[in-house]
């Protein structure tokens, strides 16, 4: 018989096909250990992968995860994540762990993610994209579309106008900004008393706010009414699922439920077990169809 230590190599074969055709799966598999065990399966790939893998773990084995790669590695995989997500999983992280991972994030993005840590967790302050484009309410619509093409990347369905203080005074919807007038000022066009978040609204309060039914995205201000960002409705749609209790399928749990995994070699056995099912049941749907 093999010996564990001889079959490795092959094992780690058939994780990594396993990680590249089902990340989701992959990481519910990973979710039963604690996140160091994985490194050694997860150090292999690039940071787009492993990022996918993670992204669908639980919170707490995804920092940990993150935290036991090589720090160039982690960072590279954080910046494949949404904002927020990077910020719930260095949250999650001890402080000697958060600080060697936000040494090795380009500085602009690291004070973007100080910036949204400084809000409590699961609040929209803490799940905001702090990037978004506003623009003073004094200028035009040329100007202001002149900032849109420079920073296309950083606006959303619509621009946020702010007041001489910084605060939210009004949004334009970009289609409307497009076929204005160039000439004409922002504050005649805008939409005024705009439904906004506070950063410190906590999850049950997101959900539930009305505006969702009207706009794609909210913008977020704080206890001033100053703008701090906007939070996307694929923010809500993520934190809709996380509302949700998902249960693995019934293949998954058959495939994967008795088996009997300790540490590295246990993931390792787990994910080629569930590929090898996999492939059996390929060769078998290609021979009936034969």
């Amino acid at each position: 018989m093999t010996s564990p230590e001889a079959a490795t190599p092959a094992y780690r074969r058939l994780a990594g096909r396993f990680l590249q055709s089902h990340p989701v799966e992959a990481a519910r598999v990973m979710d039963r250990f604690p996140g160091e065990n994985s490194v050694d399966v997860l150090e292999g790939l690039e940071a787009p992968r492993i990022a996918q893998v993670v992204g669908a773990m639980s919170d707490h084995v995804a920092a940990e995860c993150v935290a036991s790669l090589d720090p160039a590695l982690g960072a590279a995989v954080l910046g494949e994540l949404d904002l927020d997500q990077e910020s719930a999983l260095l949250r999650r992280m001890g402080e000697d762990e958060r600080r060697r991972l936000l040494g090795a994030v380009e500085p602009e993005r690291a004070a973007l993610l100080l910036k949204v840590l400084g809000f409590p967790p699961e609040s929209a302050g803490a799940l905001m994209d702090p990037k978004v484009l506003a623009v003073p309410d004094s200028i035009t619509a040329g100007e202001a579309l002149e900032r849109v093409r420079a920073a296309p990347h950083l606006a959303l369905y619509y621009l946020y106008l702010l007041d001489e203080n910084s605060r939210l005074s009004g949004v334009v919807n970009l289609r409307e900004l497009l076929l204005s007038d160039p000439a004409q000022p922002l504050a005649g066009m805008m939409a005024a008393n705009v439904d906004s978040l506070p950063a410190t609204a906590d999850r049950r309060a997101i959900l539930v706010h009305p505006g969702w039914t009207e706009y794609h995205a909210l913008p977020v201000v704080d206890e001033g009414n100053r703008f701090v960002g906007a939070l996307r409705y694929e923010t809500l749609r993520r934190l809709e699922g996380q509302a949700r209790t998902e249960l693995p399928s019934a293949s998954l749990a058959a495939s994967l439920g008795e088996l009997y995994w300790v540490g590295l070699s246990g993931i390792l056995r787990g994910m080629g077990q569930a590929v090898a099912a996999e492939t059996s049941r390929s060769e078998e749907e290609t021979g009936h169809a034969g």
